[in-house]
């Protein structure tokens, strides 16, 4: 090949490399379609039970414990399993939380799945809660509750028994947009003890305020009521 023919064809390479530039530059400069929805990345601080100890009367009784997350950034999907000891108390209703932005079932699915076995951080039985929003753009942000549990005492239960609580880490999820997975879930721990029914501590409390009036002394080992 001769000095001017090679000159000719590095020539032609160069002009080639140049029209591909120049063609794809303006379509890298472009910003998304409107309409398009960028993946977010989803983050959050910390999980935890509120309160993470708490009491149920026994016969039947109710207590609301929360499941709430701090910092909350761009979640748009959670699947939460949610362990317990159901000799002691089980899930009478489970509520979206504060935090949810929207309206469940318009702008988000909130489905309960009951009958669970046991899981790895706790309880004999569980159930899970699975979060996902219809549009991508609406996302959980900030601090609050995620979900309202009302628990109630089994009937069988005896005072004093404690129920172990949970949120097992392992086989809960948050999600982006996208549906990606976001940072791993740790196991959340808490509990709730039996405690006598309301009416016997009314009681206790009247018998207080009647020796209170006779004039007898209060014993301070015996704190419901002071005179």
């Amino acid at each position: 090949m001769t000095r001017k023919s090679l000159r000719q064809t590095t020539w032609l390479i160069l002009l080639m490399l140049l029209l591909a530039v120049v063609t794809v530059m303006p379509v890298a400069a472009q910003g998304p379609d409107e309409g398009d929805v960028s993946v977010q990345v989803v983050d959050f601080a910390a999980f935890l039970w509120n309160p993470a100890s708490t009491s149920v009367s026994r016969g039947d009784g109710t207590v609301v414990q929360k499941l709430d997350v701090q910092g909350a950034s761009e979640i748009s999907g959670l699947t939460l399993s949610i362990g317990y000891s159901a000799s002691v108390v089980s899930p009478q209703d489970v509520r979206p939380g504060d935090l949810l932005p929207g309206t469940r079932g318009v702008d988000y699915f909130f489905v309960v799945q009951t009958g669970g076995g046991g899981l790895a951080c706790g309880g004999d039985a569980s159930f899970s809660v699975n979060i996902v929003y219809f549009d991508p753009t609406v996302t959980i942000n900030g601090s609050g509750s995620l979900i309202d549990i009302v628990w109630r005492s089994d009937a069988d239960a005896a005072i004093g028994d404690v129920a172990d609580i949970c949120l097992d880490g392992a086989t809960s999820l948050v999600t982006d947009n996208g549906g990606f997975p976001g940072p791993v879930l740790t196991d959340v721990l808490g509990d709730i003890t039996v405690t006598p029914p309301s009416i016997f501590t009314f009681q206790i409390g009247l018998g207080r305020r009647q020796e209170c009036r006779l004039g007898r002394e209060c014993s301070a080992r015996r704190p419901l009521y002071r005179c």
